[in-house]
């Protein structure tokens, strides 16, 4: 049987900094993540705002003044590198008093799926005190579901960061741009709707090609679409007929998937259009 505790009772820490490579170049870097006894779980973007913009969840340990953690999952990505290409990063260091530190830094390395190393550097982060973050949409209470994982040949309780009512946002997919989306399932539920003000947005969608909605305005009440995965992919289209009465158009959408539930929006000008790609991991 599951047991549950409100997501305001784990301890959250909130980071902004960067990393960087071999060859002097960094990016943005932003990392959530809570608590639970020594375990670690939540959330990273890396190139947070940039043209490669990748959220993925993150897990690990701090034991003994060693913070480890590494990606265990992508969730989205802005990039157009294939997935199987994807460097995936672990990082491990000694930082004491992590839970009061206000900054910290150490190395990192990244493979990719078949195991070739790819990339290292540095990654430099400042805590940030508030209660929005770039990986923080809306404030609402979220039930956490506790589940059993086998870490160091030890049953212990790990924390599900992905629940029914968690959803993790991207910036606004843009003009021209395209977001892909990794999924578990062959069939998902895309949800639209107006999240904010109504102001009568009005929007096309297409599915692989295929118009499904047409001169369609936007509300408050969730509008469901069942999707199922042709060849382990669907792009999804939107396309700004108007920009309502508070430019620009603004359309939420999420991506049901299972129990887990992965939300962005758009943010167009009236004759532009932007995409999702929803992939099977």
């Amino acid at each position: 049987m599951k047991n549950t505790a409100s997501y305001g009772q784990l301890e959250q820490h909130n980071y902004i900094g960067v990393q960087t490579f071999e060859s002097g170049e960094f990016i943005s870097y932003h990392l959530d993540f809570e608590f639970f006894g020594d375990l670690i779980q939540g959330r990273a973007i890396a190139d947070y705002g940039g043209p490669d913009e990748t959220l993925y969840y993150i897990k690990g340990t701090y034991q003994n003044s060693i913070l480890n953690f590494k990606a265990s999952y992508l969730v989205w990505t802005k990039s157009d590198i294939p997935q199987r290409d994807y460097c995936v990063l672990r990082f491990r260091e000694s930082i004491k008093n992590l839970k009061t530190v206000k900054a910290f830094s150490g190395q990192y390395k990244s493979k990719r799926s078949k195991g070739e190393q790819c990339s290292q550097g540095l990654l430099i982060l400042s805590r940030i005190f508030t209660k929005r973050t770039p990986l923080q949409e809306e404030k609402e209470t979220v039930t956490i579901a506790h589940e059993k994982e086998t870490i160091n040949q030890e049953q212990k309780t790990v924390v599900a960061i992905a629940t029914p009512t968690k959803k993790l946002r991207s910036t606004p997919i843009k003009k021209d741009e395209n977001l892909n989306v990794f999924v578990a399932n062959k069939k998902v539920t895309l949800i639209i709707y107006d999240a904010g003000k109504v102001d009568d947005d009005r929007i096309s969608l297409s599915i692989n090609g295929e118009e499904i909605l047409k001169n369609y305005s936007i509300d408050a009440t969730k509008k469901e679409i069942e999707i199922s995965l042709e060849k382990g992919k669907s792009v999804i289209q939107v396309y700004a007929i108007n920009e309502g009465t508070s430019p620009p158009n603004t359309v939420k959408l999420e991506i049901k998937d299972g129990h887990k539930t992965i939300s962005t929006r758009t943010s167009l000008k009236k004759g532009e259009k932007a995409s999702l790609t929803i992939l099977t991991n």
